[in-house]
C-alpha cells in the first residue's frame, strides 16, 4: 500500500500489470502508426503515440491499455488526475531515453522494479503514481 499526501491509501499497480497495459498501447499506437506513416512516415506515427498517451492520461489518468488492466496514473500528492504538464513530462522522460539509445528508455520503464511503490523515474520526475482502480 502507498499513502497518498492526503492521508488516502492505495494500492500500486503490480509491475505485471504496467507491462501488459503497455504492451496493449504499443499494439493500439503500432497499428494507429502504421495506417497513419502511410500519410508521413516519420512524424505523424510520433505525433500519434504521443497524443494517445499525453491525453488519455491528462483527461482519464488512463491510456486503454490501463483501462484493460484497472490501473490509473494519479499524483502522488494528492490522487486526483495528472495536469497536462504532468503527462506530457511521463511520455517525454522514456520517449529521450529511447530515442537516446534503448537501454535508457527501458531502464526508464524498469525503474519501477526496485521501487518500494513501483514508482518509476517519469513517475517520480512528474509526482505521479499507478495505481489498482
Amino acid at each position: 500500500m502507498a499513502n497518498l499526501g492526503t492521508g488516502d491509501t492505495v494500492q500500486p499497480a503490480s509491475a505485471g500489470a504496467r507491462l501488459g497495459a503497455r504492451i496493449l498501447d504499443i499494439i493500439i499506437v503500432g497499428i494507429i502508426g502504421f495506417i497513419a506513416s502511410f500519410i508521413e512516415p516519420l512524424v505523424i506515427p510520433l505525433l500519434v503515440g504521443a497524443a494517445y498517451e499525453i491525453v488519455f492520461v491528462a483527461l482519464r489518468g488512463q491510456t486503454p491499455g490501463k483501462m484493460a488492466a484497472n490501473i490509473k496514473i494519479v499524483r502522488a500528492d494528492n490522487g486526483t488526475l495528472p495536469p497536462w504538464g504532468a503527462s506530457v513530462g511521463r511520455w517525454i522522460i522514456p520517449a529521450i531515453g529511447y530515442a537516446l539509445l534503448f537501454l535508457p528508455g527501458l531502464l526508464v520503464h524498469a525503474s519501477l522494479l526496485w521501487d518500494d511503490r513501483r514508482r518509476g523515474w517519469h513517475d517520480k520526475a512528474v509526482k505521479t503514481i499507478v495505481v489498482k482502480v
